[in-house]
């Protein structure tokens, strides 16, 4: 790993669109022209199961996927956020879906935690298994501001329209969560 690379993980259970909104990062990343590597985790479950995956940004080639500690972690549920914390590099951001792991609390002080309620944002825009691009749209805002990873909409559309080949009815309600989330989090930075 390079200095300058970025590593970012999201967690949570299967059916929350972890491993999908990790590769849509990827394959964002892949427009920007940023190197990305994606290592999917998840057990043997279909549904409810743990589910993780690394998305690594680079500037360069990576010679292993395999990392330590991350600078961003997207939290999905609960019984994540713990184990996150714990795995993040200091200056490191969490992103959390409040609207499942409610009122958590930082017990590190070198860390930032934002708070998106991405399930009640979803059910907004009328359709709640968006929760997952939702707070990916919130996550790239904060990488910009915290971190100064850069993507922008049109790499993050073209990420979503590769990540959904075949199933591109769906394609407009992800670009709306996209920009839900990251208008939630301009807000957040404010």
């Amino acid at each position: 790993m390079k200095a300058n690379d970025t590593v970012i993980r999201f967690t949570g259970i299967g059916g929350q669109g972890i491993l999908f909104a990790g590769k849509m990062l990827a394959e964002a990343a892949l427009s920007a022209g940023i190197h990305p590597c994606y290592a999917p985790s998840y057990g043997a479950e279909k549904r409810g199961g743990p589910s993780e995956c690394t998305v690594i940004l680079s500037h360069g080639e990576l010679p292993s996927p395999c990392v330590r500690q991350s600078h961003a972690a997207v939290v999905m549920n609960g019984a994540s956020f713990a184990r996150e914390e714990q795995r993040l590099a200091g200056g490191g951001i969490i992103v959390a879906n409040s609207s499942v792991c409610g009122e958590v609390k930082l017990f590190r002080g070198d860390l930032f935690l934002f708070l998106v309620p991405a399930s009640e944002l979803a059910e907004k825009l009328g359709n709640d298994r968006v929760a997952n691009v939702v707070i990916t749209g919130a996550l790239v805002e904060l990488l910009g501001a915290h971190l100064g990873v850069q993507l922008s909409q049109d790499h993050l559309e073209q990420g979503l329209k590769r990540t959904l080949a075949g199933k591109e009815d769906l394609l407009a309600v992800n670009i709306e969560a996209l920009t839900c989330g990251r208008e939630y989090a301009r807000n957040l930075k404010g």
